[in-house]
């Protein structure tokens, strides 16, 4: 692997990962849309989806249909000409970036039974259960997620929302399959430490294609 390879991996790589196979245990056959299918963590998990013998949709624009396609995807959605939740099919899990409205109306989409994992919407009780917050927390979270869970519960499918953590043998294992050409890592652009704030402005466009790296040997 390059420096920009490994440096472009983990966050994305464990993401996307974890959303996988921890949190949908996704199994070959299924199907999943992928959410804005151009960002880092999306285009990863799209690889590693395909490589699980999943069925593949995602949404994009225009200029990355092709690039997502050679990635593997089975069907990429125009956002800006079509209305996702009214031409995707019925699928097994969702994998959301986007949060809000886009989360609320995947739920339109996925099967009784399915999931929708979020890594942009709202922590829920469960949420605060598994990470041994107080009760408290859990009430906050519990009132705060409603529309989510009434979206959940009219969908009879189940929300999970994602908070990454490290694991050293799920990297080892990413880290291989880039090294051995199965994954790709798309960069798509490099700052200097001096143009930092130039870097962060870039990625708060929401128009990255890939992973932004930050150069700070200069």
């Amino acid at each position: 692997m390059t420096l920009k390879e490994a440096a472009g991996l983990p966050l994305v790589g464990l993401t996307a990962y974890q959303a996988l196979f921890e949190k949908m245990k996704a199994k070959s056959g299924q199907s999943i849309l992928i959410h804005a299918g151009a960002g880092g963590v999306e285009s990863l998990l799209i690889q590693l989806a395909k490589m699980q013998g999943l069925t593949v949709i995602t949404t994009a624009s225009q200029r990355n249909h092709a690039w997502l396609y050679s990635l593997g995807a089975d069907q990429v959605i125009d956002y800006h000409k079509s209305d996702f939740a009214e031409v995707c099919p019925p699928v097994d899990y969702v994998f959301d970036t986007l949060g809000q409205e886009t989360l609320l109306r995947s739920f339109k989409v996925v099967k009784p039974g399915g999931k929708v994992v979020s890594v942009s919407g709202l922590p829920d009780e469960k949420f605060a259960n598994g990470y041994g917050l107080n009760i408290i927390w859990q009430k906050l979270f519990k009132l705060s997620s409603y529309k989510i869970r009434k979206a959940s519960q009219k969908a009879k499918a189940d929300y999970e929302f994602l908070f990454m953590h490290p694991d050293g043998k799920q990297l080892e294992k990413l880290g291989k399959l880039v090294a051995d050409k199965k994954l790709k890592v798309r960069l798509d652009k490099e700052f200097d430490f001096d143009d930092l704030q130039a870097a962060c402005d870039y990625v708060a466009t929401g128009h990255a294609n890939g992973k932004v790296i930050i150069d700070v040997v200069g």
